[in-house]
């Protein structure tokens, strides 16, 4: 169980999903997930400054070999090719770092671990063609990118279930300060995002004390149950306090420590937890 704080929902991609799957054979890496996914594509192309072609850059691991291929065949019989692989930054030329079906490219990243993809020509929106982008030096038959195929469940964000207890009140009328949760399932990842601003908290002078803010739903306790946590704890900080949140039979609890009593104490608990 890994917990992500003060995470933009956003921000929550899924470059970091990985398949292990593939096998070690003389010392040749062969197979594995494709880390080019059309979705990305869609959503996060640009035009690259050469040709100006419709274009994605990928993060992936830095000094490492990757091997790009394609079903899009040469444009002639001279070779002139529409896909094309390489470093970020790099100049378009058919005979270098063009990819053609049958002709994989092998490129190895730089110490950024960014590689650019760019086509032209050729829609990639139709399924007629493909691109795969894969750990090794050995071209492996097409699949698609895990991010293309995995299914997703999500809740959308709920905003009914969560009381608020000790005195505390929703900061603003703005939705993002009204407490809320969310659960999104893609594939085996599972996500819960909790979300809301509140005020109004009575403290009191001491260490290492707790408070009672909030109570939440069944479907939120039961989450943190299957995913065995039981007691969790996530730290922040706010001026002049020192505090941290944690979830604990299904409330969520303020710990903190003040030298000082501020019953107008304003505090957020955006946090994400991703199994």
């Amino acid at each position: 169980m890994t917990n992500i704080t003060n995470i933009d929902s956003g921000q929550a991609g899924w470059d970091g999903v990985i398949n292990t799957n593939f096998k070690n054979l003389n010392n040749m890496v062969i197979g594995g997930r494709n880390y080019f996914s059309l979705e990305k594509f869609k959503r996060s192309q640009y035009r690259e400054d050469y040709l100006e072609m419709p274009s994605v850059n990928l993060q992936l691991a830095a000094n490492t070999t990757y091997t790009v291929s394609t079903n899009i065949p040469a444009r002639d019989d001279q070779g002139t090719q529409d896909l094309f692989a390489g470093n970020a930054g790099f100049k378009a030329v058919s005979g270098t770092n063009g990819v053609k079906a049958g002709s994989p490219l092998t490129v190895t990243t730089n110490n950024t671990g960014i590689l650019q993809i760019s086509v032209r020509n050729v829609s990639l929106n139709t399924g007629q063609y493909h691109v795969q982008v894969e750990l090794g030096d050995k071209a492996t038959d097409w699949c698609p990118a895990v991010e293309d195929t995995a299914q997703v469940t999500d809740t959308g964000w709920i905003r009914d279930g969560i009381t608020l207890m000790n005195g505390a009140k929703v900061y603003s009328n703005f939705l993002g300060d009204t407490p809320a949760f969310r659960i999104i399932q893609l594939g085996a990842v599972d996500m819960l995002m909790l979300s809301g601003s509140v005020n109004g908290i009575a403290i009191t002078k001491g260490w290492n004390l707790t408070l009672n803010v909030a109570t939440l739903p069944q479907l939120v306790t039961d989450w943190f149950s299957e995913h065995q946590m039981v007691n969790t704890h996530f730290d922040t900080r706010a001026f002049g306090v020192q505090y941290g949140w944690n979830f604990y039979n299904g409330k969520i609890q303020l710990q903190y420590c003040s030298e000082t009593s501020d019953d107008t104490f304003w505090i957020n608990f955006n946090h994400v937890f991703i199994s």
